[in-house]
């Protein structure tokens, strides 16, 4: 794909193991999911859900493309209404983006992102 040569040029090699001040640099894909309040009052709002479908993409992408990092980030919030969208990208979404930046500008090892959006440090490649 196009993005890995853009990878490959900046970091002027053909493997993947690309490396920053001994830190091995990371692909990270965010790969963001959500719910939304059903028009029929009597259905579940979790039968509006696209988290199962970001858990089967995110495992399609290990198999696929094992050396990219994966980090789903599900928004349990009416996805229909603009509100909970922007409430959800401040407070959920670009926080964690952002402590995976800090780490790559830093030359850190990056977060592990657990399932509750809490980051604990980690080396591991762990996915």
């Amino acid at each position: 794909p196009r993005w890995e040569s853009s990878i490959q040029r900046k970091y002027k090699t053909n493997s993947n193991n690309y490396k920053r001040n001994n830190v091995r640099i990371q692909k990270v894909l965010f790969l963001v999911t959500g719910v939304g309040s059903p028009r029929n009052w009597t259905h579940s709002i979790s039968g509006n859900s696209t988290e199962k479908c970001g858990l089967l993409m995110k495992r399609f992408i290990h198999i696929l493309y094992p050396d990219i990092k994966v980090v789903t980030i599900h928004s349990s919030t009416n996805c229909f209404r603009y509100d909970d969208n922007i409430r959800f990208t401040k407070h959920e979404l670009l926080p964690c983006i952002e402590r995976y930046r800090d780490a790559h500008a830093r030359g850190e090892p990056y977060p592990n992102i657990d399932k509750s959006g809490l980051s604990s440090w980690d080396s591991s490649n762990n996915n």
